[in-house]
């Protein structure tokens, strides 16, 4: 009976410090808005601008889709970037936007502003990293600059969907 009571309450101290040990977003990562999981940045010393577009694949026919999330760091890793309305510092979010230049508001007091836009349905070309142009205060750059590309084709382990992600970094 000891030998029963001992493994039990060993197993509520090996619960209670695996909660108590949960990781913590450190200055070196970015906010992935697609999961929860965190992406290491490139340069801790610039800002940081990550796209990330979730598309219909080719087969939607006319209900497609492009869903955007779009997270802006400072150098330090804290959001900068405010949401769609402008009132609360996060994610900017927006499907189908029906304008070419994407606007966020920054806590820096420049906006960062996205030229250019990939349409639900197209599938993933092999030029898609050149879709945008980014602009924050003096300095423009084409998307095809940013330092990390990723895409995922349409699949089961991502819904049938297409998944582009494009990590910018600049100087704020």
């Amino acid at each position: 009976m000891l030998s029963i009571k001992n493994m039990f309450f060993y197993g509520l101290l090996v619960a209670a410090s695996t909660t108590l040990a949960a990781p913590t977003t450190s200055p070196e990562t970015s906010l992935n808005p697609s999961g929860p999981l965190l992406v290491r940045r490139k340069n801790p010393n610039k800002c940081e601008a990550h796209i990330h577009i979730d598309s219909s694949n080719t087969w939607c026919g006319t209900n497609c889709t492009a869903k955007y999330a779009i997270n802006v760091v400072d150098k330090a890793g804290n959001p900068m970037g405010y949401d769609f309305t402008w009132a609360y510092v996060g994610t900017w979010k927006d499907t189908n936007p029906k304008y070419d230049r994407i606007k966020i508001k920054t806590t820096k007091g420049l906006e960062l502003w996205i030229d250019g836009k990939i349409i639900g349905g197209s599938g993933i070309s092999s030029n898609w990293k050149s879709t945008f142009t980014l602009h924050y205060g003096s300095q423009h750059w084409n998307s095809a600059q940013c330092v990390k590309h990723t895409d995922k084709s349409a699949r089961i382990s991502n819904g049938q969907r297409d998944e582009y992600d494009l990590w910018c970094e600049f100087d704020c």
